[in-house]
């Protein structure tokens, strides 16, 4: 995983939805400690995700024929076909039909397969060689993806399942919802319940907390399990504050899929050993969430608590890679957790992968670039005057219910506001600005003279912008789109992988090159790539090259800050390592991403890495097996 920052889809989205909630929660005696509660909960939450659909399926056992399939065929014809995407299936008769989803020609199912794709590709060639372009990992993998599990049901839960569905689903919905206890004890709950005979909900507060701890610990049972079985770890780290001033630790863990078995090993060499229950190559889960409030964030004792977790797991040996942000305090933990304990302990993961490599969350990499691209541009009083001036506007619209409330009404959404830390934010809302701008001007115009609406009549600077204002605005937009495009992608577990890292560098230090360039007079040809178009970089031809300077000089601004991180990127073997054994990227980006001569350094770099890798391997099994007969030859 390369991204660990507040916006990761991992512990800290959930850490932020949790707590404005759980500050919520009743204090009386009959509720459990806060700690307690935000342990559980997220917890739970995770479990829910993982296994909540065993309880599904108990239902449709408990239901019969009401919740099963009407029809039992069991025939697997098309069931496998690479064409199954392009046709429709339904049953006419008990028997299948495959219907054309682009001319609704019908096949019936004692025809051979061969008929369906000759008829796609020699009809339909070009929605075929369209499909075929656009499948991705994520498509081509959720197609193998049915029978896999990122952490399997413990014995201990699907008993629970079987004898106490009602609890089960209880704090399912407890958990999921993020519900207050005592909401178990409304009179709505009381009637759902008796709605649901075969089912006995829990209908008191009190018995919550003891489930949820009882729940937790048959999670805990399955990740023990997990964890013990996996080889190498990447251990993520995100610390947040909240508005009421204490500080969590959240400890992630991810990994490759345990193949430690006999039934996995048989398996590999299949795609689906990777993925999890969603069909996704993605397998993360919380360890610890740690309240940090009363400790200083130093990396010395960041060090102390992430060890102190990863022992009680047992896979302190097995962190392969860290991934945090660029805070001081993290890059100070790495060292620490380095020379003092992985270094002086000879681990194994530390021994055989040469050093436990420190991944840097590419979000907040982007974020500090566009923190200084902003920096630099609020320097320049027209853009600082507009800029400022949108701000303003989205504070107002969003303070004010009623300005809120009209502006629903004519269909117009509110203009972002977020927290200063999020830099990439302030790109959304100019953006918004200038994409609804017309809108917000007709919205005033009709309300500006309405009493009730007086007060806004105050700020009406704040619709009021000239031409210049506008297109410096506007071509700021357009030249720094790379960085809200790369930020949505690292929101998708299809992208957010180290081995996607070498596309995000070297586009963005292609991308510093170009902006040069243009600066410098240097037109920019219109690309085919559907994903970047640079030359948005040359702006509209009635925008003056001393406007275009503005912006490209404070972009080229954040070039040192950039190039810092590139050089720390180019000394980590693993994300060179990663693409090239990515099936779907392998040698072939370090042709199309680098000079020639740099992408033949690389392969020849990460050939090394691979070879001392297993060459390490191979002498520890030589070692551990020398030891093993002197063991059994001596008396």
């Amino acid at each position: 995983n390369i991204q660990g920052d507040e916006e990761s889809p991992h512990a800290s989205r959930i850490i932020q939805q949790t707590m404005p909630i759980l500050r919520k929660q009743p204090t009386d005696d009959t509720l459990v400690d806060d700690e307690l509660e935000y342990r559980n909960n997220l917890l739970l939450e995770k479990m829910s995700a993982n296994e909540g659909h065993a309880a599904t399926e108990e239902c449709r056992v408990e239901k019969g024929k009401t919740l099963t399939s009407t029809n039992n065929h069991k025939s697997r014809w098309m069931d496998k076909s690479k064409f199954r995407a392009h046709f429709k299936i339904s049953f006419l008769s008990d028997k299948k039909i495959a219907t054309c989803i682009y001319c609704g020609k019908m096949f019936k199912e004692n025809e051979s397969t061969g008929n369906l794709s000759r008829h796609i590709i020699k009809i339909h060639s070009a929605q075929y060689k369209s499909y075929e372009r656009q499948s991705s990992k994520e498509s081509t993998l959720d197609m193998l993806a049915r029978k896999t599990r990122s952490l399997p049901l413990s014995d201990s839960l699907i008993a629970e399942i079987k004898h106490n569905r009602g609890a089960y689903l209880t704090i399912m919905l407890v958990t999921e919802a993020l519900l207050p206890f005592r909401a178990v004890e409304y009179t709505s709950w009381k009637l759902l319940s008796n709605a649901m005979p075969g089912f006995s909900l829990i209908r008191s507060r009190n018995t919550i907390p003891g489930k949820l701890k009882q729940y937790s610990g048959y999670f805990r049972e399955a990740l023990f399990q997990l964890l013990k079985n996996s080889t190498f770890l990447n251990i993520q780290l995100d610390i947040w504050s909240g508005g009421n001033g204490r500080s969590y630790l959240a400890i992630s863990a991810s990994f490759p899929p345990n193949i430690l078995d006999e039934h996995r090993m048989s398996a590999v060499g299949d795609v689906r050993i990777i993925l999890n229950n969603d069909g996704e190559p993605v397998n993360c889960h919380l360890l610890d969430f740690v309240d940090f409030s009363d400790k200083k964030h130093t990396g010395e004792k960041i060090c102390v608590k992430v060890i102190e977790v990863l022992n009680e797991f047992g896979i302190l040996h097995k962190a392969a890679s860290i991934t945090v942000d660029n805070a001081t305090n993290n890059i100070a933990f790495h060292s620490h957790l380095i020379n003092d304990h992985l270094k002086v302990a000879r681990a194994g993961a530390f021994e055989q992968l040469d050093g436990v490599r420190l991944i840097r969350c590419a979000s907040h990499v982007l974020s500090l670039q566009f923190h200084r691209i902003v920096g630099a541009l609020m320097g320049n009083t027209i853009f600082e005057e507009a800029f400022s001036k949108i701000t303003k506007l989205a504070e107002k619209l969003k303070w004010s219910p009623m300005l809120r409330y009209s502006l629903k009404n004519f269909r117009l959404p509110l203009i972002p506001l977020e927290p200063e830390t999020r830099w990439i934010f302030k790109w959304r809302q100019v953006n918004a600005f200038l994409e609804h701008r017309k809108g917000y001007m007709d919205w005033y115009a009709a309300i500006s003279n309405r009493p009730k609406f007086s007060a806004i009549k105050k700020h009406s600077n704040l619709f009021s912008y000239d031409l210049k204002e506008l297109e410096l605005l506007q071509y700021f937009v357009d030249c720094c789109s790379i960085f809200e495009i790369q930020n949505k992608q690292l929101q998708d577990s299809q992208i957010n992988n180290i081995s996607n890292g070498m596309s995000i560098y070297y586009v963005l230090e292609n991308y510093y090159t170009l902006c040069e360039y243009a600066r410098d007079g240097g037109i920019i040809p219109t690309s085919s790539n559907s994903v970047y178009n640079f030359s948005v970089l040359n702006g509209p031809s009635n925008l003056s090259m001393e406007e275009k300077q503005i912006v490209l000089n404070a972009i080229l601004a954040a070039r040192p800050c950039f190039q810092e991180y590139l050089n720390h990127f180019r000394k980590n073997p693993l994300y060179y390592v990663a693409t090239a054994l990515d099936p779907t990227s392998k040698f072939h980006d370090f042709h199309n991403l680098m000079t020639e001569d740099e992408a033949n350094l690389k392969i020849q770099e990460t050939d090394r890495f691979i070879n001392g890798y297993l060459q390490r391997c191979s002498t520890n099994v030589e070692t551990v097996s020398d030891s093993n007969m002197d063991r059994t030859s001596t008396p």
